[in-house]
């Protein structure tokens, strides 16, 4: 096989070049230009008639490089570094994979006779180029001085169970009990339904509810009694009265592996959480918009019976009868014949009542909202570029519990930049992750570690994948607007979201242009930039078959 063959594998098909090197018994998983460079290094390096043969054993000089490249295991960047080429941590990729090329050719097993020094020094160069070149991680993607390393913020709560156990959960509409054996649930759900980080649903009527919203019933007296996530971690009485006994609640024991997937479903399913709620509230905004405009001019206390006279509405206003017959003649005469005040005066009150109901329905809502919102946050490290996750309330506590300013006019971009200022410039949040005493009963709190709620303040570059939105072109502008202000970069929602994108993805691949240069594109890069990377690894590719 001469140095011709080996160029001839550029123009394999892929299939053929997986053949071949399943046939020589390499690894045949990689993407195209890896799987062709594999298989040419393998058939220049045993070089069966016209080459060079290669050597029987390794040479000194290559003994004296594995021992080298033992020396620096763990060290990636300064196993490289062997290659001749200074290499830093801001290096790009293809300075990586060119020095990961020029010691692969010389300590290959297939270049030393597959002996046991040349494998290993092989996979920890493999290993090297992997990890150095790993996309979105610490190694790829450091922190800058003004940043500092990561801190993350531990949120496990140690604490012991006694006096706690595990009481009877009601689903608030049918009435069935929660959490049961035939739905297949893990023992931690118990610990986030209680915390306040994940709702459930009904095996019998596919209720969704939460802590908050479902009926818990006192393992004492056995009645009904209010309950709220921050006693989790309390021993509390029931408050009804006759009742005397004081319990806890349980905890069980949850994997740090279990921990990390809910810490990152949590901070994906606020995300989506925020969005749908926000277009929800814009949907309505439009449909309010679309009937004012429908009804203009009708002013006064008549616009109901003129909506009911325009068939836009089949209930009567006055006595809350329901009229399907068509035509607007019919729907005059049913109110020239609806004169009875006493039927009046009962429908009124119950629409009023019907409305309070409603109202309070709401409201508790959105407080179980935002409860579980700013739940999922501290759970999930208090990491302040995911600030812009957090409904208006949660926010609004946030801000006032840290003794800063909240204004009824400030928006929630005004709210993410105030907190996300002071929790940079302070180091630390206000928020308690355990109350002293439980609110509205008596008793003592559960013996826990408690310690202040630092947060984390980690700069866009260095977060996980998960931490950030799945899809900056999703989102609007102010939701774009309240990221940059998460993660303390310039941006306002009147930019519009073209500049909103170029800052945060500017930010976050700052220094790693050509590692990420096949996904500029699709980003909003220029075609230029694409242009310029595939020309330079063709060089690159080139000057390895000159090599």
């Amino acid at each position: 096989m001469n140095f011709a063959e080996a160029l001839k594998t550029q123009k394999l098909p892929i299939s053929e070049v997986r053949k071949a090197l399943a046939g020589s018994g390499l690894d045949c998983i990689g993407t195209a230009n890896e799987l062709k460079r594999r298989l040419a290094e393998h058939l220049l390096s045993t070089a069966v008639g016209g080459g060079s043969v290669a050597s029987d054993a390794p040479t000194s000089n290559n003994s004296a490089l594995f021992r080298s490249i033992d020396s620096c295991s763990g060290d990636y960047l300064k196993l490289l570094s062997l290659s001749g080429m200074e290499l830093t941590m801001q290096s790009s990729v293809s300075a990586f994979k060119k020095a990961y090329l020029k010691l692969a050719l010389t300590v290959h097993p297939d270049k030393n006779r597959g002996s046991s020094e040349s494998k290993v020094a092989f996979q920890q160069l493999v290993s090297a180029l992997e990890r150095l070149s790993q996309p979105g991680g610490a190694v790829c993607s450091p922190p800058s001085p003004s940043q500092g390393p990561r801190k993350k913020v531990a949120t496990a709560v140690e604490r012991s169970n006694d006096g706690c156990v595990q009481h009877t959960i009601l689903c608030p509409r049918c009435g069935m009990d929660w959490p049961r054996k035939e739905l297949g649930l893990e023992d931690g759900a118990y610990n986030f339904f209680m915390g306040a980080l994940k709702e459930y649903t009904c095996g019998r009527c596919a209720c969704l509810f939460g802590c908050m919203t479902a009926t818990h019933i006192c393992p004492g007296c056995k009645k009904s009694f209010s309950y709220s996530p921050d006693q989790y971690h309390t021993r509390m009485g029931c408050g009804n009265g006759g009742c005397t006994r004081v319990f806890g609640f349980v905890q069980y024991s949850v994997s740090e592996k279990r921990l990390k997937e809910v810490r990152k479903s949590l901070v994906e399913a606020q995300e989506e959480r925020l969005i749908r709620a926000e277009a929800k509230q814009r949907r309505d905004a439009r449909s309010s918009q679309r009937l004012e405009t429908t009804v203009s001019g009708m002013k006064g206390e008549g616009d109901s019976e003129k909506l009911f006279i325009m068939e836009l509405v089949d209930v009567c206003p006055r006595c809350g009868e329901v009229v399907l017959e068509e035509g607007s003649d019919v729907r005059i005469a049913h109110l020239k014949g609806c004169v009875d005040k006493a039927v009046h005066a009962v429908y009124a009150k119950r629409l009023a009542e019907r409305q309070q109901s409603l109202s309070l329905k709401d409201e508790k809502a959105a407080r179980s909202s935002d409860t579980m919102a700013l739940a999922s946050w501290v759970a999930g490290g208090r990491v302040v570029g995911t600030l812009w996750t957090l409904p208006r309330g949660a926010l609004t506590t946030l801000c006032r519990d840290a003794g800063l300013l909240c204004r009824d006019e400030d928006s929630r971009v005004d709210l993410v930049r105030r907190f996300s200022t002071h929790c940079r410039t302070a180091a630390k949040g206000e928020v308690l992750l355990l109350e002293d005493s439980p609110t509205g009963t008596s008793g003592s709190s559960i013996t826990a570690s408690k310690s202040s709620a630092l947060t984390d303040t980690a700069g866009i570059a260095v977060l996980e994948d998960y931490e950030l939105p799945k899809n900056f072109h999703s989102l609007t502008a102010e939701q774009l607007a309240s990221v940059c202000a998460a993660l303390g970069l310039p941006g306002e929602e009147k930019d519009g979201k073209s500049t909103l994108i170029k800052n945060l993805t500017s930010a976050r691949y700052k220094g790693r242009e050509e590692e990420v240069g096949m996904l500029t594109l699709e980003g909003g890069g220029s075609k230029r930039g694409r242009i310029k990377y595939e020309r330079e690894e063709k060089e690159e590719e080139e000057a390895y078959v000159d090599e």
